[in-house]
């Protein structure tokens, strides 16, 4: 399984953060956990998340975590915490102004692991 985590705040980056967020919805994939790391109490970030938060898929799991903007700003911090609670075999850090294609999450999934 893969979980992507990403970072967003500000109002600029939570209308960047529906096409990240929409580009997994669109693209039926591989199971996929969806994890964004967000300031608590950034309401534009909040809108959004709350509007995907309803949307079931069967194939994404969505997990938004809220956190003090210092721990936010300082990335690798909020990106330990959720490597470190995650149960996926690949993690994917990555930021809201990224887009996934057609079958981008499914091809991750092909590529061989130490065991060949």
């Amino acid at each position: 399984m893969i979980e992507i985590v990403s970072h967003c705040f500000g109002q600029s980056y939570a209308s960047l953060l529906v096409y990240h967020l929409s580009s997994l919805v669109l693209h039926k994939s591989q199971p996929v956990t969806m994890t964004v790391i967000s300031i608590t109490g950034d309401s534009d970030v909040e809108c959004v998340l709350d509007y995907f938060h309803k949307i079931r898929l069967p194939w994404i799991t969505w997990n938004f975590i809220s956190m003090s903007a210092d721990l936010v700003y300082q990335r690798p911090i909020g990106r330990n915490i959720a490597a470190k609670a995650s149960k996926a075999d690949v993690i994917w850090f990555t930021d809201c102004d990224y887009v996934f294609g057609n079958d981008s999450l499914d091809a991750l999934c092909q590529f061989p692991d130490d065991n060949g």
